[in-house]
């Protein structure tokens, strides 16, 4: 998509990062005189401000208008620097295809399915093993310490069980939000 300009100060501090030898008083002044004029409505397009550049201005560097062989040249890298990333993306999504690359939306999806196995694993052991953890410390606080190595057990079996490779579903119940 084009980038557009809304006004003449951000179409002379572009032109300042793209190398073109310009201030804005002088943005201001060719607005005034109309050698810069906005498009339809009052935004200027990106095509617009090159034209008016083109014509109007003079490099940093070369101090010079740009001709139509650099202009070319500009286009060229341009169309090159295109064709290049276009090559990336298709080799990218060929290699997601071949299953070298995870979308990160699948990834984020297995990892949120995980960590509610994970959390499920953990609800589920506090709420059936309640008696042993009473029993442990046999309500004496002096015991603490057993029970602090009985909890870090538990904690490190459901780490192991989150951290392995092997595969698991996850039901997720829609929300009344997504159903309506």
């Amino acid at each position: 998509m084009e980038k557009t300009f809304k006004n003449l100060k951000e179409i002379a501090a572009h032109l300042k990062t793209e190398g073109w030898k310009v201030a804005q008083s002088t943005v201001y002044e060719h607005g005034r005189t109309g050698k810069i004029r906005p498009d339809k409505g009052k935004a200027y397009s990106g095509r617009t401000v090159q034209r008016y550049a083109h014509r109007h201005l003079m490099l940093q560097q070369t101090r010079a208008k740009l001709g139509d062989d650099e202009l070319q040249q500009r286009k060229l890298i341009a169309e090159v620097a295109k064709l290049t990333e276009h090559a990336k993306l298709a080799q990218i999504k060929r290699m997601a295809e071949e299953g070298k690359y995870i979308l990160r939306s699948e990834v984020e999806l297995e990892l949120a399915g995980r960590a509610a196995v994970l959390d499920n694993r953990w609800t589920y052991q506090i709420q059936t093993e309640a008696p042993e953890i009473i029993g442990v410390v046999d309500g004496d606080p002096k015991r603490t310490g057993d029970l602090i190595r009985l909890l870090m057990d538990w904690k490190n079996d459901i780490l192991n069980e989150f951290a392995s490779t092997r595969e698991f579903e996850v039901v997720m119940a829609a929300t009344e939000e997504a159903e309506g």
